[in-house]
């Protein structure tokens, strides 16, 4: 996740590394299967980014997240976001 980071500049702030959507949304799968209470907001920031992410023509890796998905067993989760923004 942190060597897939890319470097972004940030005019009067200088130069960050940020995570990949994907990668965000691997984390927010992980904070899902560890406090199931968080759905909404977690879900909510999820759709976000997809929709951030169609909005500006960058197509996310279904692959990473559908492996995500599979190692926080939420697959039924992430495919159904796969047929609301894929």
């Amino acid at each position: 996740m942190l060597l897939r980071a890319e470097r972004r500049d940030v005019p009067g702030l200088g130069a960050f590394k940020v995570v990949l959507p994907e990668d965000l949304i691997g984390l927010k799968l992980q904070a899902l299967r560890n406090d199931p209470s968080r759905d909404p907001g977690d879900r909510a920031d999820i759709e976000a980014l997809l929709a951030t992410c169609k909005e500006r023509g960058r197509a996310v890796s279904w692959a990473w997240i559908d492996e995500y998905g599979r190692l926080l067993s939420l697959g039924p989760l992430v495919a159904e976001l796969k047929v609301s923004h894929g």
